[in-house]
C-alpha cells in the first residue's frame, strides 16, 4: 500500500515525495499499520520502493 501512495505522490520531486508519504503515513495511517511497516522496513524491505523506505524511515 505504501508503494502505491509514493506512485501517487502529487510531485515529481524525490525529497518532495518523501515527505508527502510520510506526511500521509503519520495521518492515516493506524498506529499499529506503522509499527508493521516500520518493523518491515527493518527486517527487510526489500519490496519497498526507495521513496516509501525513506518515508518509512522518517517516521
Amino acid at each position: 500500500m505504501v508503494n502505491q501512495i509514493s506512485i501517487n505522490a502529487p510531485t515529481q520531486c524525490r525529497e518532495e515525495a518523501i515527505q508527502f508519504v510520510a506526511q500521509h503515513l503519520t495521518k492515516f495511517w493506524a498506529r499499529e499499520m506503522k509499527r508493521q511497516i516500520k518493523e518491515y522496513a527493518i527486517s527487510d524491505g526489500e519490496a519497498l520502493s526507495p521513496i516509501s523506505l525513506q518515508a518509512v524511515k522518517m517516521l
